[in-house]
């Protein structure tokens, strides 16, 4: 072989080589450019999410400070149902509101919990309702006083689990 065929077959794989490794460069880029921008968007999902569910714990906290003034072992007086009621209206209000937020940020699970939770509370405020007009016997009063919180604390516990779990996810982008 002659020494100009060598310099040219030579030259050839030369710019086949920087070709490419300049396609496998720019492959590389891309490729780690879109998966930055999936692992922004799950973080800003996942922050939303974290948001979300604080907020619903925030005004189950309302409910759960309304929950705990009462106790089974007397009927509680008439002005203390009647402030219960007047804080319950309102939180269970944006109970709903917060587990629509919850349901929209996702998952169908966790929003299903969140729901769930403004269920209960909603229960809890007919229970004080109930108490106002006097329909509840001293009898029956310790036992559904304990069905309705421990249905609350049960949905509460079962929300925020979920929300952990979900949230502890870490998220790896696949291939």
């Amino acid at each position: 072989m002659d020494q100009g065929l060598a310099a040219v077959l030579g030259a050839g794989v030369g710019v086949l080589g920087t070709l490419g490794t300049a396609s496998l460069a720019y492959i590389a880029a891309r490729r780690q450019a879109v998966d930055q921008g999936m692992v922004h968007h799950w973080q800003r999902v996942r922050d939303d999410r974290r948001d979300a569910y604080l907020a619903l714990l925030e005004e189950a906290a309302t409910v759960t400070d309304v929950v705990h003034s009462f106790t089974p072992r007397a009927m509680p007086s008439e002005s203390l149902v009647r402030e219960a009621v007047s804080e319950m209206n309102p939180a269970v209000s944006k109970l709903y509101a917060c587990a629509t937020r919850v349901a929209l940020a996702g998952s169908a699970e966790v929003g299903s919990r969140a729901f769930e939770v403004h269920k209960v509370a909603r229960n809890w405020r007919l229970f004080l309702e109930v108490l106002m007009r006097n329909q509840v016997t001293a009898e029956e009063y310790g036992e559904r006083l304990h069905e309705v919180t421990q249905a609350f604390t049960r949905a509460l516990a079962t929300f925020t689990g979920a929300a952990r779990d979900l949230l502890q996810v870490p998220f790896f982008p696949g291939p």
